[in-house]
Protein backbone atom coordinates (compact mmCIF):
# COMPACT_ATOMS: atom_id res chain seq x y z
CA UNK A 1 0.00 0.00 0.00
CA UNK A 2 2.53 2.43 1.25
CA UNK A 3 4.24 1.60 -2.80
CA UNK A 4 1.00 2.64 -4.60
CA UNK A 5 1.05 5.95 -2.16
CA UNK A 6 4.31 6.64 -2.98
CA UNK A 7 3.86 6.28 -6.99
CA UNK A 8 0.84 8.44 -6.69
CA UNK A 9 2.71 11.45 -4.85
CA UNK A 10 5.19 10.98 -7.50
CA UNK A 11 2.98 11.35 -10.50
CA UNK A 12 1.37 14.18 -8.92
CA UNK A 13 4.99 15.73 -8.69
CA UNK A 14 5.59 14.89 -12.00
CA UNK A 15 2.55 16.31 -13.56
CA UNK A 16 3.28 19.81 -11.61
CA UNK A 17 6.52 20.24 -12.53
CA UNK A 18 5.21 19.58 -16.41
CA UNK A 19 2.87 22.33 -15.79
CA UNK A 20 5.63 24.83 -14.61
CA UNK A 21 8.45 23.60 -17.05
CA UNK A 22 8.33 25.43 -20.14
CA UNK A 23 8.31 23.71 -23.56
CA UNK A 24 11.50 22.65 -24.79
CA UNK A 25 13.05 22.49 -28.25
CA UNK A 26 13.02 18.74 -29.92
CA UNK A 27 16.79 19.90 -30.56
CA UNK A 28 17.56 19.46 -26.68
CA UNK A 29 19.61 16.38 -26.10
CA UNK A 30 16.80 13.89 -24.06
CA UNK A 31 17.79 12.17 -21.08
CA UNK A 32 18.79 8.17 -21.69
CA UNK A 33 15.40 6.71 -22.38
CA UNK A 34 14.19 3.98 -20.14
CA UNK A 35 15.45 0.02 -21.77
CA UNK A 36 12.00 -1.64 -22.72
CA UNK A 37 11.51 -5.22 -22.48
CA UNK A 38 10.78 -7.65 -25.73
CA UNK A 39 10.87 -11.03 -27.06
CA UNK A 40 14.04 -12.70 -25.89
CA UNK A 41 14.35 -10.71 -22.77
CA UNK A 42 15.20 -12.96 -19.26
CA UNK A 43 13.77 -11.87 -15.79
CA UNK A 44 13.99 -12.90 -12.66
CA UNK A 45 10.25 -12.55 -10.74
CA UNK A 46 10.61 -12.47 -7.09
CA UNK A 47 7.05 -12.72 -4.85
CA UNK A 48 8.30 -12.00 -1.34
CA UNK A 49 6.97 -15.34 0.91
CA UNK A 50 5.31 -16.54 -2.22
CA UNK A 51 7.98 -18.86 -3.54
CA UNK A 52 5.58 -20.65 -6.23
CA UNK A 53 5.26 -17.57 -8.00
CA UNK A 54 8.95 -17.14 -8.03
CA UNK A 55 10.96 -17.80 -11.11
CA UNK A 56 12.73 -17.42 -14.30
CA UNK A 57 11.04 -16.21 -17.03
CA UNK A 58 11.72 -15.46 -20.81
CA UNK A 59 9.60 -12.74 -22.60
CA UNK A 60 8.27 -14.66 -25.92
CA UNK A 61 8.02 -14.14 -29.41
CA UNK A 62 4.69 -12.57 -29.22
CA UNK A 63 6.22 -9.85 -26.64
CA UNK A 64 4.11 -11.82 -23.49
CA UNK A 65 5.01 -13.67 -20.24
CA UNK A 66 2.70 -16.83 -18.93
CA UNK A 67 3.04 -16.18 -15.12
CA UNK A 68 1.64 -18.62 -12.47
CA UNK A 69 -2.30 -17.59 -11.38
CA UNK A 70 -2.50 -14.02 -13.56
CA UNK A 71 -1.92 -16.39 -17.16
CA UNK A 72 -0.60 -14.37 -20.00
CA UNK A 73 1.00 -10.89 -19.84
CA UNK A 74 1.68 -8.86 -22.10
CA UNK A 75 5.05 -6.85 -21.52
CA UNK A 76 6.59 -5.81 -24.88
CA UNK A 77 7.77 -2.23 -24.89
CA UNK A 78 7.33 -1.87 -20.44
CA UNK A 79 10.24 -0.95 -18.83
CA UNK A 80 11.03 -2.61 -15.57
CA UNK A 81 9.97 -0.38 -13.45
CA UNK A 82 6.44 -0.68 -15.32
CA UNK A 83 6.43 -4.36 -15.87
CA UNK A 84 7.01 -4.12 -11.35
CA UNK A 85 4.07 -1.93 -11.26
CA UNK A 86 2.07 -4.22 -13.85
CA UNK A 87 2.46 -7.60 -12.36
CA UNK A 88 2.30 -6.26 -8.32
CA UNK A 89 -1.45 -4.87 -9.23
CA UNK A 90 -2.50 -8.46 -10.95
CA UNK A 91 -0.69 -10.34 -8.07
CA UNK A 92 -2.83 -8.09 -5.50
CA UNK A 93 -6.46 -10.06 -6.63
CA UNK A 94 -4.66 -13.28 -5.33
CA UNK A 95 -1.97 -11.88 -2.26
CA UNK A 96 -2.31 -9.55 0.64
CA UNK A 97 -0.15 -6.56 -0.20
CA UNK A 98 2.20 -8.88 -2.80
CA UNK A 99 5.72 -6.94 -2.86
CA UNK A 100 7.22 -8.14 -6.14
CA UNK A 101 10.91 -7.93 -7.14
CA UNK A 102 11.28 -7.92 -10.87
CA UNK A 103 15.12 -8.08 -12.64
CA UNK A 104 16.99 -8.83 -15.52
CA UNK A 105 18.92 -12.00 -15.96
CA UNK A 106 19.76 -11.55 -19.52
CA UNK A 107 18.99 -9.16 -22.58
CA UNK A 108 18.10 -10.19 -25.53
CA UNK A 109 20.71 -9.68 -28.64
CA UNK A 110 20.56 -6.15 -30.29
CA UNK A 111 20.37 -5.04 -33.78
CA UNK A 112 21.42 -1.92 -34.95
CA UNK A 113 22.34 0.09 -37.53
CA UNK A 114 24.36 2.63 -37.99
CA UNK A 115 24.24 5.33 -40.71
CA UNK A 116 26.85 8.03 -42.57
CA UNK A 117 30.13 8.90 -41.85
CA UNK A 118 31.73 6.20 -40.55
CA UNK A 119 34.17 3.22 -41.71
CA UNK A 120 31.93 0.62 -42.25
CA UNK A 121 28.29 1.65 -41.99
CA UNK A 122 25.38 -1.00 -41.50
CA UNK A 123 23.41 -3.25 -39.08
CA UNK A 124 25.41 -5.14 -36.24
CA UNK A 125 23.99 -7.65 -33.75
CA UNK A 126 25.40 -7.45 -30.41
CA UNK A 127 24.86 -9.13 -27.04
CA UNK A 128 24.63 -6.68 -24.00
CA UNK A 129 26.67 -7.73 -20.38
CA UNK A 130 24.47 -10.25 -18.71
CA UNK A 131 25.41 -8.04 -15.39
CA UNK A 132 21.52 -7.38 -14.11
CA UNK A 133 22.83 -4.80 -12.06
CA UNK A 134 24.08 -2.56 -14.20
CA UNK A 135 23.20 -0.38 -17.08
CA UNK A 136 26.17 1.05 -17.73
CA UNK A 137 26.92 -2.93 -19.15
CA UNK A 138 24.13 -1.93 -22.12
CA UNK A 139 25.79 -0.85 -25.08
CA UNK A 140 26.09 3.33 -26.07
CA UNK A 141 26.25 5.48 -29.30
CA UNK A 142 30.12 5.65 -29.03
CA UNK A 143 30.36 1.36 -28.94
CA UNK A 144 28.26 0.97 -31.84
CA UNK A 145 30.52 3.99 -33.28
CA UNK A 146 33.99 2.47 -32.24
CA UNK A 147 32.36 -1.18 -33.89
CA UNK A 148 31.61 0.65 -37.01
CA UNK A 149 35.15 1.40 -37.41
CA UNK A 150 35.24 4.71 -36.16
CA UNK A 151 34.18 8.28 -37.87
CA UNK A 152 35.46 9.07 -40.58
CA UNK A 153 37.28 13.56 -40.64
CA UNK A 154 34.10 14.50 -42.58
CA UNK A 155 31.70 13.60 -39.58
CA UNK A 156 29.56 16.06 -37.92
CA UNK A 157 29.56 15.49 -34.45
CA UNK A 158 27.93 18.00 -33.16
CA UNK A 159 24.61 15.93 -35.10
CA UNK A 160 24.32 13.25 -34.65
CA UNK A 161 20.38 11.59 -34.91
CA UNK A 162 19.23 8.49 -33.11
CA UNK A 163 16.28 7.00 -33.91
CA UNK A 164 14.11 4.74 -31.99
CA UNK A 165 10.83 3.61 -31.89
CA UNK A 166 8.79 3.53 -28.64
CA UNK A 167 5.56 2.22 -28.38
CA UNK A 168 5.33 1.81 -31.74
CA UNK A 169 6.03 5.31 -32.54
CA UNK A 170 8.93 6.41 -33.62
CA UNK A 171 11.22 9.51 -32.39
CA UNK A 172 14.42 11.47 -32.89
CA UNK A 173 16.85 12.32 -30.31
CA UNK A 174 19.43 14.88 -31.17
CA UNK A 175 22.84 14.15 -29.77
CA UNK A 176 26.24 16.22 -29.60
CA UNK A 177 29.04 13.84 -29.41
CA UNK A 178 31.62 16.64 -29.73
CA UNK A 179 30.18 17.82 -25.76
CA UNK A 180 31.00 14.49 -24.93
CA UNK A 181 34.42 14.79 -26.28
CA UNK A 182 35.06 18.74 -24.71
CA UNK A 183 33.43 18.66 -21.68
CA UNK A 184 32.86 14.61 -21.03
CA UNK A 185 28.71 15.23 -21.00
CA UNK A 186 27.88 11.38 -20.15
CA UNK A 187 23.84 12.26 -21.28
CA UNK A 188 24.99 12.81 -24.70
CA UNK A 189 26.40 8.92 -24.60
CA UNK A 190 22.60 7.56 -24.86
CA UNK A 191 22.11 3.59 -23.64
CA UNK A 192 21.06 1.90 -26.92
CA UNK A 193 17.96 -0.36 -27.54
CA UNK A 194 17.33 -3.01 -29.81
CA UNK A 195 16.02 -1.82 -33.16
CA UNK A 196 17.76 1.78 -32.87
CA UNK A 197 19.18 3.85 -35.68
CA UNK A 198 22.32 5.82 -35.29
CA UNK A 199 23.18 8.47 -38.17
CA UNK A 200 26.40 10.34 -38.31
CA UNK A 201 25.97 13.05 -40.58
CA UNK A 202 28.98 15.22 -43.02
CA UNK A 203 29.99 18.12 -42.01
CA UNK A 204 29.26 21.12 -43.98
CA UNK A 205 33.15 22.43 -43.51
CA UNK A 206 35.87 21.03 -42.43
CA UNK A 207 36.85 22.52 -39.08
CA UNK A 208 40.59 21.97 -38.59
CA UNK A 209 40.76 22.26 -34.43
CA UNK A 210 37.90 19.78 -34.57
CA UNK A 211 39.30 17.08 -36.86
CA UNK A 212 42.70 17.10 -35.04
CA UNK A 213 41.23 16.43 -31.66
CA UNK A 214 38.60 14.14 -33.05
CA UNK A 215 41.60 12.28 -34.87
CA UNK A 216 42.91 11.52 -31.46
CA UNK A 217 39.83 10.73 -29.99
CA UNK A 218 39.41 6.96 -29.40
CA UNK A 219 36.07 7.26 -32.05
CA UNK A 220 38.57 7.70 -34.76
CA UNK A 221 38.85 5.46 -37.50
CA UNK A 222 41.65 2.71 -37.21
CA UNK A 223 44.68 4.31 -36.81
CA UNK A 224 47.09 1.86 -38.28
CA UNK A 225 44.77 1.63 -41.15
CA UNK A 226 46.56 3.42 -44.69
CA UNK A 227 45.63 6.31 -45.68
CA UNK A 228 45.74 6.75 -50.26
CA UNK A 229 45.34 10.62 -51.06
CA UNK A 230 46.21 12.36 -54.34
CA UNK A 231 48.61 15.10 -54.37
CA UNK A 232 48.36 17.11 -57.67
CA UNK A 233 50.08 20.44 -58.65
CA UNK A 234 53.21 21.60 -57.82
CA UNK A 235 54.58 18.67 -56.45
CA UNK A 236 57.63 16.88 -57.52
CA UNK A 237 56.00 13.57 -57.83
CA UNK A 238 51.99 13.89 -58.13
CA UNK A 239 49.93 11.49 -58.11
CA UNK A 240 48.74 8.72 -55.31
CA UNK A 241 50.52 8.41 -52.65
CA UNK A 242 49.98 5.65 -49.37
CA UNK A 243 50.52 7.43 -46.17
CA UNK A 244 50.40 5.80 -42.44
CA UNK A 245 51.28 2.43 -43.24
CA UNK A 246 51.52 2.22 -39.33
CA UNK A 247 50.70 5.17 -36.96
CA UNK A 248 53.81 6.17 -34.95
CA UNK A 249 54.21 7.07 -31.72
CA UNK A 250 56.48 9.77 -30.67
CA UNK A 251 56.54 11.38 -27.25
CA UNK A 252 54.04 9.43 -26.26
CA UNK A 253 51.41 10.69 -28.93
CA UNK A 254 50.34 9.54 -32.14
CA UNK A 255 51.75 10.78 -35.57
CA UNK A 256 49.00 10.66 -37.68
CA UNK A 257 49.16 11.13 -41.68
CA UNK A 258 48.83 14.97 -42.39
CA UNK A 259 49.07 17.65 -45.29
CA UNK A 260 52.65 18.18 -44.60
CA UNK A 261 53.80 14.44 -44.81
CA UNK A 262 51.67 14.07 -47.85
CA UNK A 263 53.95 16.48 -49.98
CA UNK A 264 56.69 15.13 -48.43
CA UNK A 265 55.56 11.77 -50.05
CA UNK A 266 54.85 13.50 -53.30
CA UNK A 267 58.53 14.35 -53.64
CA UNK A 268 58.18 18.42 -51.70
CA UNK A 269 56.85 21.49 -53.46
CA UNK A 270 58.52 23.03 -56.52
CA UNK A 271 60.26 26.33 -56.83
CA UNK A 272 56.71 27.12 -58.45
CA UNK A 273 54.92 26.22 -55.37
CA UNK A 274 52.63 28.71 -53.73
CA UNK A 275 51.85 27.48 -50.24
CA UNK A 276 49.84 30.40 -49.49
CA UNK A 277 47.11 28.77 -51.62
CA UNK A 278 46.99 24.89 -51.18
CA UNK A 279 43.68 23.12 -51.43
CA UNK A 280 42.24 20.34 -49.64
CA UNK A 281 39.16 18.73 -51.24
CA UNK A 282 37.27 15.64 -49.36
CA UNK A 283 34.15 13.97 -50.19
CA UNK A 284 31.86 12.73 -47.62
CA UNK A 285 29.94 9.66 -47.48
CA UNK A 286 26.92 11.63 -49.43
CA UNK A 287 29.10 12.31 -52.42
CA UNK A 288 29.38 16.26 -51.55
CA UNK A 289 33.12 17.81 -51.51
CA UNK A 290 34.09 20.09 -48.54
CA UNK A 291 37.14 22.12 -49.75
CA UNK A 292 39.18 24.15 -47.22
CA UNK A 293 42.00 26.76 -48.36
CA UNK A 294 45.24 25.84 -46.26
CA UNK A 295 47.99 28.85 -46.25
CA UNK A 296 51.28 26.69 -45.62
CA UNK A 297 53.28 29.62 -44.72
CA UNK A 298 50.72 30.48 -41.36
CA UNK A 299 52.40 27.14 -40.53
CA UNK A 300 56.20 28.00 -41.57
CA UNK A 301 55.96 31.38 -39.71
CA UNK A 302 54.04 30.70 -36.47
CA UNK A 303 54.48 27.18 -35.74
CA UNK A 304 50.57 26.85 -35.99
CA UNK A 305 49.86 23.32 -35.92
CA UNK A 306 46.12 23.66 -37.18
CA UNK A 307 47.26 24.77 -40.87
CA UNK A 308 48.73 20.99 -40.71
CA UNK A 309 45.48 19.20 -41.63
CA UNK A 310 44.69 15.46 -40.43
CA UNK A 311 43.95 13.74 -44.02
CA UNK A 312 41.47 10.63 -44.30
CA UNK A 313 41.55 8.31 -47.45
CA UNK A 314 40.56 9.57 -50.47
CA UNK A 315 41.57 13.32 -49.93
CA UNK A 316 43.32 15.43 -52.79
CA UNK A 317 45.77 18.26 -52.33
CA UNK A 318 46.30 20.75 -54.86
CA UNK A 319 49.60 22.91 -54.36
CA UNK A 320 48.64 25.92 -56.70
CA UNK A 321 51.65 27.43 -58.97
CA UNK A 322 52.61 31.19 -57.59
CA UNK A 323 52.19 34.36 -59.53
CA UNK A 324 55.33 35.63 -57.69
CA UNK A 325 57.05 35.21 -54.98
CA UNK A 326 58.95 37.32 -52.23
CA UNK A 327 62.73 36.40 -52.75
CA UNK A 328 63.43 36.99 -48.91
CA UNK A 329 60.46 34.12 -48.24
CA UNK A 330 62.57 31.42 -50.27
CA UNK A 331 65.42 30.57 -47.42
CA UNK A 332 62.56 29.61 -45.18
CA UNK A 333 60.23 27.71 -47.56
CA UNK A 334 63.20 25.88 -48.69
CA UNK A 335 63.78 24.70 -44.86
CA UNK A 336 60.31 23.43 -44.41
CA UNK A 337 59.88 19.86 -44.20
CA UNK A 338 57.63 19.75 -47.31
CA UNK A 339 60.47 21.11 -49.16
CA UNK A 340 62.30 18.61 -51.65
CA UNK A 341 65.11 17.36 -49.90
CA UNK A 342 66.93 17.58 -52.98
CA UNK A 343 67.19 19.64 -55.97
CA UNK A 344 67.90 19.09 -59.37
CA UNK A 345 70.43 21.59 -61.36
CA UNK A 346 71.68 21.16 -64.85
CA UNK A 347 75.53 21.99 -65.32
CA UNK A 348 76.07 22.43 -69.22
CA UNK A 349 78.92 23.47 -70.69
CA UNK A 350 82.60 24.02 -70.67
CA UNK A 351 82.72 21.36 -67.41
CA UNK A 352 84.37 18.44 -66.65
CA UNK A 353 81.32 16.49 -66.44
CA UNK A 354 78.04 18.52 -67.57
CA UNK A 355 74.48 16.95 -66.77
CA UNK A 356 72.00 17.26 -64.40
CA UNK A 357 73.23 16.54 -60.69
CA UNK A 358 70.58 16.36 -57.45
CA UNK A 359 71.98 18.56 -54.48
CA UNK A 360 70.83 19.68 -51.56
CA UNK A 361 68.81 22.98 -51.31
CA UNK A 362 70.10 26.07 -50.10
CA UNK A 363 73.51 24.42 -52.08
CA UNK A 364 75.75 27.40 -53.32
CA UNK A 365 76.99 27.75 -56.79
CA UNK A 366 80.52 27.28 -56.33
CA UNK A 367 80.02 24.04 -54.39
CA UNK A 368 77.66 22.53 -57.70
CA UNK A 369 80.76 23.46 -59.88
CA UNK A 370 83.31 21.78 -58.26
CA UNK A 371 80.97 18.37 -57.91
CA UNK A 372 80.99 18.29 -60.85
CA UNK A 373 84.71 17.83 -61.43
CA UNK A 374 85.14 21.59 -62.05
CA UNK A 375 85.88 23.79 -65.55
CA UNK A 376 87.34 22.35 -68.55
CA UNK A 377 90.48 24.35 -68.19
CA UNK A 378 91.66 24.27 -71.63
CA UNK A 379 88.36 25.50 -72.76
CA UNK A 380 86.00 27.27 -69.65
CA UNK A 381 85.61 30.50 -69.20
CA UNK A 382 87.04 30.73 -65.43
CA UNK A 383 85.71 34.41 -64.85
CA UNK A 384 82.23 33.82 -64.72
CA UNK A 385 79.06 31.73 -65.51
CA UNK A 386 75.55 32.24 -66.60
CA UNK A 387 72.85 31.27 -64.00
CA UNK A 388 69.64 30.56 -65.99
CA UNK A 389 66.10 30.30 -63.93
CA UNK A 390 62.67 29.53 -64.02
CA UNK A 391 60.58 31.97 -62.10
CA UNK A 392 56.92 31.80 -60.81
CA UNK A 393 55.31 33.82 -63.18
CA UNK A 394 56.48 31.81 -65.86
CA UNK A 395 59.79 33.70 -67.01
CA UNK A 396 63.09 32.66 -67.38
CA UNK A 397 65.81 35.10 -65.90
CA UNK A 398 69.27 35.01 -66.83
CA UNK A 399 72.26 36.59 -64.74
CA UNK A 400 75.89 36.49 -65.37
CA UNK A 401 77.43 35.48 -62.11
CA UNK A 402 81.40 36.59 -61.47
CA UNK A 403 83.03 33.64 -59.69
CA UNK A 404 84.82 34.27 -56.43
CA UNK A 405 85.65 31.02 -55.09
CA UNK A 406 87.47 32.51 -51.99
CA UNK A 407 84.09 33.89 -50.77
CA UNK A 408 81.68 31.88 -49.09
CA UNK A 409 77.93 32.09 -50.21
CA UNK A 410 76.92 35.62 -51.76
CA UNK A 411 74.31 36.56 -53.56
CA UNK A 412 75.94 38.41 -56.03
CA UNK A 413 79.28 35.79 -56.73
CA UNK A 414 77.97 32.64 -54.53
CA UNK A 415 74.55 32.72 -54.63
CA UNK A 416 72.47 29.47 -53.03
CA UNK A 417 70.46 27.42 -56.08
CA UNK A 418 66.93 26.16 -56.29
CA UNK A 419 65.13 23.40 -58.02
CA UNK A 420 65.48 23.51 -61.87
CA UNK A 421 68.07 25.80 -61.98
CA UNK A 422 70.41 25.48 -65.20
CA UNK A 423 74.31 26.29 -65.21
CA UNK A 424 76.19 27.48 -68.19
CA UNK A 425 79.91 27.29 -68.38
CA UNK A 426 81.13 29.29 -71.70
CA UNK A 427 84.18 28.76 -73.77
CA UNK A 428 86.99 31.83 -72.89
CA UNK A 429 87.59 34.07 -75.28
CA UNK A 430 91.05 32.12 -76.51
CA UNK A 431 88.90 28.58 -77.31
CA UNK A 432 86.06 30.87 -78.94
CA UNK A 433 88.75 32.44 -81.13
CA UNK A 434 90.21 28.51 -81.85
CA UNK A 435 86.58 27.15 -82.68
CA UNK A 436 85.89 29.83 -84.83
CA UNK A 437 89.14 29.96 -86.99
CA UNK A 438 89.15 25.87 -86.57
CA UNK A 439 85.46 26.28 -88.09
CA UNK A 440 86.28 28.69 -91.00
CA UNK A 441 89.23 26.53 -92.03
CA UNK A 442 87.06 23.25 -92.16
CA UNK A 443 86.22 23.55 -96.22
CA UNK A 444 90.00 24.08 -96.75
CA UNK A 445 91.37 20.60 -94.50
CA UNK A 446 92.54 19.15 -97.40
CA UNK A 447 94.58 21.76 -99.21
CA UNK A 448 96.66 22.35 -96.26
CA UNK A 449 99.83 20.83 -96.00
CA UNK A 450 100.12 17.30 -94.22
CA UNK A 451 96.14 17.76 -93.97
CA UNK A 452 96.78 20.43 -90.93
CA UNK A 453 93.63 21.78 -89.95
CA UNK A 454 92.17 23.08 -86.20
CA UNK A 455 89.47 21.48 -84.30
Amino acid sequence: MMKRKQGLISAISLVLLLMLTPKLSAQVTPTTPTYTLRPGDRLKLDVLDVPEYSSEYQVGIDGTLNLPVIGIVDVQGLSIEQLDDLITNLYSRFVVEPEITVNMIAYRPFTIAIAGEVARPGSYTLEPSNNPNSLIQLPTVTDIIQLAGGITRSASVRQVKLRRSIRGKQQLFHLNLWELFTSGDLTQNLLLQDGDSIIIPSTDEIRPEEVRQLASSSLTVDLNRPVRVNVVGQVRRPGTHLLGQQAAIINRTIALPTLTQALEEAGGITPLADIRRVTLRRQTSSGQDNILEVNLWELLQQGNPQSDLILQDGDTITVAEAIMIDPSETPTIRRASFAPEKILVTIAGEVQNPGTVEVLPETPLNQVLLSTGGFDNRRANTVSVDLIRLNPNGSVSKRNIELDFTKGINPDSNPTLSDGDAIIVHRSAITSFSDGFAEFLRPFRSLLPFGIFFD
